[in-house]
């Protein structure tokens, strides 16, 4: 009985060996596959910032475009936990302005294909007027076609998303 009784339990233990080994292998093969698409998780904070709404504003900003007969070629935002201040000019003093506690500023560019129209460029802008609660233009920088002066080369146009912070605490100590 004694000798059954150790069998029993022997095989019982074998038996949580294997099914633990199985688990580990599983859980193993799991993990590479989670590290190998860690590149997902880095591209999409690249793209969309820790803020909330980010899909929101992309979806109106092309919504935007869409209506102004632009099409969008890069909507990026720009991480502002890592690029404090690049611009040194004298302008800089003048722009910056108070933002009230519980707003984030989240700035960002917009690229326009090659070969928007000026009125095209205008209509946009009027739409972004026209929702100015929620974005300010900050920037804007064009060139003509060489070729055709009616169309322009290259457009961007920065601007400055105001949304609510997440975060009840003060984010900005060092200003």
């Amino acid at each position: 009985k004694q000798l059954k009784s150790i069998a029993t339990d022997t095989a019982r233990l074998r038996a949580q060996v294997e099914i633990g080994d199985k688990q580990l292998t599983t859980y193993q093969a799991t993990k590479q596959k989670v590290d190998s698409l860690s590149y997902v998780q880095e591209l999409a904070g690249k793209v969309l910032p820790e803020q909330q709404e980010q899909s929101l504003t992309v979806a109106e900003i092309s919504q935007f475009a869409l209506r102004a007969r632009l099409t969008v070629e890069d909507i990026t935002f720009v991480d502002t936990t890592k690029t404090n201040t690049t611009k040194t000019k004298s302008t800089d003093k003048k722009a910056k302005s108070t933002i009230p506690k519980g707003v984030s500023v989240i700035p960002m560019s917009i690229k326009f294909q090659d070969g928007s129209r000026y009125d095209y460029l205008l209509e946009f802008l009027k739409s972004v007027e026209d929702n100015r609660r929620k974005m300010q233009v900050t920037n804007i920088s064009l060139t003509p076609d060489v070729d055709n002066r009616a169309l322009l080369k290259s457009v961007t146009v920065e601007l400055n998303l105001y949304v609510r912070s997440q975060e009840k605490t003060t984010e900005k100590k060092s200003e």
